[in-house]
């Protein structure tokens, strides 16, 4: 669904401000899918980013990239990295997860929390060719064992601890 959000997003956003936004301006979204695997203007932004962004992600002091990773190496220092969170949050539990964290942080939270950048009347991964979900799936498959990996913290109850002062 992240990969599918930011494709039909961009598609609202002015071509010419990112490549990501250009591409979705101009390739259907199969072509966009593939695009994650050939181009690195756009891989930089498909390819398994959840993963990649927890396992080093663009500002790391090293400098390094993608390539300098395989995908295990990835997979595992995203894991270790997800541990370092006391509160891990889903998109699926988004209004429950932010009052929890702002709870532990002892922030007022809002009556309502609303996500930002929705895009509205989007279609969802349920409905797209299976052809097209495939690609996504192959796009984002570090990131769908991330996620298992974080549900599973979760329901072991490691993934939603307490904060402790100094934290």
């Amino acid at each position: 669904e992240r990969i599918l959000s930011l494709y039909f997003l961009s598609r609202t956003r002015n071509a010419a401000h990112y490549p990501i936004y250009r591409a979705a301006h101009e390739l259907d979204l199969a072509g966009y899918l593939r695009a994650g695997f050939d181009r690195e203007d756009i891989k930089a932004y498909l390819w398994n980013q959840q993963a990649w962004q927890l396992a080093c992600g663009w500002n790391d002091p090293q400098q390094r990239q993608i390539p300098d990773f395989t995908d295990e190496q990835i997979l595992e220092r995203a894991k270790a990295h997800l541990m370092e969170f006391h509160y891990i949050g889903f998109a699926e539990s988004f209004a429950a997860d932010s009052k929890a964290i702002l709870a532990n942080l002892n922030v007022p939270a809002r009556e309502s929390l609303v996500p930002a950048n929705v895009t509205p009347r989007r279609p969802h991964r349920n409905d797209l060719p299976a052809a097209t979900i495939r690609l996504a799936e192959e796009l984002t498959c570090l990131d769908a064992a991330l996620y298992e990996h974080a549900t599973d913290l979760c329901r072991q109850g490691l993934g939603r601890r307490p904060f402790a002062a100094g934290d």
